[in-house]
């Protein structure tokens, strides 16, 4: 080996590393942020948990005082003999600031979340029981959680099986 060849080589990897390392940063980065970011002042989540008859929200809509808040539910959130998990329609008063509406005589059920919640504008929502998954039990009408995130285009739906948690984010 001639003078020289050893520390060129060494050379040679560290820059390769220099540079895996840069494009490292660069790539995961990004993703690295947005996770963080996931629970920021400015995004909305809500974390429920089957059985339990209070939510937590994480976030700083304008009907709470407070980026994190414990909120006590009308009915806790269960599953349904299809497997299917459900939260109480009247809960979205509580947990969005909804003003909720029934009409008997149709059977249907509107829900309007105000803007600043989840949104720039206000959202309505119209239900008929029966259809639309909505379900009555104990006089109580009952929506998918799956569903109704979707409807309020929740950016993201979590599962937790070890807790039975559901989380709903709303990223900004």
């Amino acid at each position: 080996m001639k003078e020289g060849e050893g520390i060129k080589k060494w050379l040679a990897i560290l820059i390769l590393i220099i540079i895996a390392a840069i494009l490292a940063l660069v790539v995961f980065l990004p993703i690295l942020i947005g996770k963080i970011n996931a629970e920021s002042d400015s995004d909305f989540i809500i974390d429920l948990q089957i059985g339990r008859p209070q939510a937590v929200i994480i976030g700083y809509p304008t009907h709470l005082d407070s980026p994190r808040a414990a909120i006590d539910l009308i009915a806790a959130p269960f599953i349904t003999d299809k497997g299917v998990a459900v939260l109480a329609i009247r809960d979205l008063e509580k947990l969005l600031d909804a003003s909720i509406s029934w009409n008997p005589k149709r059977g249907e059920i509107k829900i309007v979340i105000p803007s600043g919640i989840i949104s720039k504008n206000d959202i309505q929502l119209l239900f008929t029981v029966g259809k639309d998954n909505v379900f009555i039990k104990n006089d109580r009408a009952f929506i998918p959680i799956r569903s109704i995130a979707k409807l309020l285009l929740a950016s993201e739906i979590v599962w937790a099986p070890e807790t039975n948690g559901i989380r709903l984010i709303w990223y900004n």
